[in-house]
């Protein structure tokens, strides 16, 4: 069996540390209590574009069921 060298060890400490970083978000149609960073369903955006934009790349968003019209625009 190989033995994991010093910069193994730390390229698998960093896949972790990113991978830690992630975060999932959340989007409810009609939410009347959305509140950035919209980490919970309780707190989730009330719009499709506004999680987006608060998400960074790893990130999840769960969008729940309902009809969403996006209006806002960069």
């Amino acid at each position: 069996m190989k033995k994991l060298n010093i910069s193994s060890l730390l390229i698998i400490f960093i896949f972790l540390q990113i991978n830690a970083l992630s975060a999932i978000r959340y989007v409810k149609a009609g939410n009347p209590t959305p509140l950035a960073p919209y980490t919970s369903w309780a707190t989730a955006a009330d719009s499709i574009w506004k999680a987006l934009r608060v998400s960074v790349s790893g990130d999840t968003v769960f969008v729940g069921n309902g009809i969403y019209t996006e209006t806002d625009t960069l």
